[in-house]
């Protein structure tokens, strides 16, 4: 697995949990609000409010998270034996240890939520020194960066600094969705530099080399991320909007059945043939109470 893959792999996995993040966290906050439940947020969501799953009293995505981050990391492990203790290999131990870390947040998540003497906000805690982790391993060293190389990762430090910030708040703010929406938003913006950067540094497009001292190259590379900024804003607003609209759907369906069983629970039928909707009790043998309104239906 070259660099470029090594990159991408990364990125994937940060898009493909963002984008799962953010609309567990739209679902989950639609359903509580159905059901006139207190929203929480968590590290992890599974599928347990879903009639469909089969797998919806267990955290599938953690499994998932741990079958993933430990095939990076070993094949990572791997290449780096046979690079030796080279820069080349070093590099790719990196990102073997910010496999390992995040691995083991999702092991937490998976202790957390089968067992109930875990200490408190222990996923919380160990999610966010993972993204600690992998803030020191980008940053450090920096002092053989050519100019570009350090702009781009000088850029990605600050989407996982700010995601760890978010992580904090959301641990003692679990009844809000902003601070999950926005380390969603952060996780997808992490994602797609990471692409960005092996795009940049291992395959440029149209075939043409970025110049790493070069003043325009560098400007470039701040306006792209900047639109990575507004089309992962974006995407969390269209995502948003979408999981809103399927679960306005859901409940207007189910005010409507909700609405149909008290009508017919309402309408009764009457000795004399008649057929009323009761608003209140009432009494058999006195038409003319007030309590209740009546539709007079002949039988034929």
């Amino acid at each position: 697995m070259d660099y470029f893959a090594c990159y991408g792999f990364a990125g994937t996995y940060f898009i493909v949990f963002g984008l799962w993040n953010l609309a567990s966290v739209c679902r989950r906050f639609h359903i509580c609000r159905r059901h006139r439940k207190k929203y929480s947020s968590s590290t992890s969501y599974s599928c347990d409010n879903s009639k469909y799953c089969l797998l919806r009293d267990h955290p599938i995505e953690c499994y998932i998270k741990i079958i993933a981050l430990l095939s990076g990391m070993a094949l990572e492990i791997v290449l780096s034996t046979n690079d030796g203790w080279n820069w080349t290999g070093l590099r790719r131990a990196k990102f073997a240890t910010i496999y390992f870390f995040l691995a083991i947040s999702a092991l937490t998540d998976i202790f957390v939520h089968y067992l109930s003497f875990t200490p408190f906000n222990l996923d919380y805690l160990c999610l966010l020194f993972s993204f600690f982790v992998e803030w020191i391993l980008i940053r450090f060293p920096r002092q053989e960066r050519p100019p570009l190389e350090d702009l781009l990762y000088n850029l990605l430090e600050y989407a996982i600094f700010i995601t760890m910030v978010t992580v904090a708040i959301e641990m003692h703010c679990k009844s809000h969705t902003i601070p999950a929406i926005i380390r969603s938003f952060f996780m997808l913006l992490q994602g797609t530099w990471f692409w960005q950067i092996s795009f940049i540094l291992w395959k440029p497009s149209f075939g043409l080399p970025w110049k790493h001292d070069d003043q325009g190259d560098l400007t470039l590379a701040c306006l792209f991320f900047a639109w990575h900024c507004g089309g992962n804003l974006v995407l969390v607003v269209l995502v948003s909007g979408l999981v809103t609209f399927i679960h306005r759907g859901i409940a207007i369906k189910q005010q409507r059945k909700k609405d149909e069983l008290q009508m017919k629970s309402l309408i009764k039928p009457r000795k004399n043939g008649q057929t009323i909707i009761s608003l209140g009790s009432y009494d058999d043998d006195d038409d003319d109470d007030e309590s209740e309104i009546e539709f007079q239906r002949r039988r034929k």
